[in-house]
C-alpha cells in the first residue's frame, strides 16, 4: 500500500469553503509539505494544474502554481519521495512533455511520474484559443491514448515518427531518455476513462465512498485483466483530523 499527498498548489488548496482562511499558493508552502511527507515516509506528492479557477467568494483555484516547474523545484529539494506533475493534455505537445518529464526524472534521480488530465473543462482552454471544439469531450480519451502512446515511444526509443488523428511527428527526437519506465496515473471515471486507465496507466485515482471503493477496485482490476496489465487504485480522501488547527497540530 502506498500513500501520497495532493499538494495545495492552487489557491486555498482543496478547501472551497469560505469557513477557513483563504490563502495563495507558494513554493515554500508546497516544499514544506513535501519535506514533511518525505520525513514521515509517504510515497509521493502530486501537483494538479488549473489554468482558470472557479472564482466565487474564495476565488477557488484562481491562482495556481505551474505543475512542472513546481515539481522540478521540489525534485532538487527532496531526496526520496515520488513526484507527479500533471499534464492537461490540450495545453502542450507530447514531445515537449516527454522532455520535461525526462528532465525532472533526471533531477530527482528517478522519482518522476505523470498524471494525465484529458482537458475537459472548456473555459480553461477557450481563454487561450486552445479549445478544439465540444466534440473533444466525446473523444478526449482517444486523444489521450494517442498522446500517451507518443510519450511512451519517445521515452522508450528517444525518437519517433507518428501519423495519427491528432498528431504528426517526423523523426522527432527527445534525448536524453529516462532511465526507467515512467509511472502514469489518471483519474478517469467514465467507462471510456476506466478503459483508458486499464490500457495505459499504472494507477487510477478514485474519489468515492468507502462503501463503493471495493467495487471500484474490482472494476479496474477486471478491466486490467483484459489488457494483461497490473493496474492499482489510489483512493482519494479528505482528512479532517480535528475540529481546530490547534487541536490537529497538538
Amino acid at each position: 500500500m502506498k500513500f501520497g499527498v495532493f499538494l495545495p498548489n492552487g489557491s486555498n488548496g482543496y478547501i472551497p469553503s469560505a469557513g477557513s482562511p483563504v490563502y495563495q499558493p507558494t513554493y515554500q508552502h508546497n516544499l514544506d509539505i513535501s519535506l514533511a511527507a518525505e520525513k514521515h515516509g509517504l510515497d509521493f506528492v502530486l501537483s494538479m494544474m488549473k489554468f482558470r479557477g472557479f472564482g466565487g467568494e474564495t476565488g477557488y483555484w484562481d491562482s495556481c502554481l505551474e505543475s512542472f516547474t513546481l515539481m522540478a523545484g521540489l525534485a532538487a529539494a527532496t531526496e526520496k519521495i515520488g513526484l507527479f506533475p500533471s499534464i492537461s493534455i490540450l495545453s502542450q505537445h507530447p514531445a515537449i512533455v516527454a522532455r520535461m518529464v525526462a528532465t525532472i526524472d533526471d533531477i530527482s534521480a528517478g522519482r518522476c511520474g505523470l498524471n494525465i488530465v484529458t482537458g475537459w473543462n472548456r473555459p480553461e482552454y477557450a481563454q487561450m484559443g486552445m479549445w478544439p471544439g465540444d466534440e473533444h469531450y466525446q473523444r478526449r480519451y482517444e486523444y489521450a491514448a494517442e498522446y500517451v502512446q507518443i510519450l511512451q515511444a519517445l521515452w522508450r526509443d528517444g525518437r519517433a515518427s507518428w501519423q495519427g488523428d491528432y498528431f504528426e511527428l517526423d523523426d522527432c527526437s527527445v534525448l536524453p531518455q529516462p532511465k526507467r519506465d515512467i509511472p502514469l496515473v489518471c483519474a478517469g471515471q467514465s467507462p471510456a476513462g476506466r478503459q483508458f486507465v486499464a490500457q495505459y496507466a499504472d494507477h487510477q485515482f478514485v474519489l468515492t465512498s468507502e462503501d463503493n471503493l471495493v467495487t471500484s477496485v474490482a472494476d479496474i482490476r477486471a478491466k486490467a485483466l483484459g489488457t494483461k496489465r497490473d493496474v492499482g487504485v489510489y483512493a482519494l480522501f479528505h482528512l479532517i483530523v480535528a475540529d481546530s488547527d490547534d487541536q490537529a497540530q497538538g
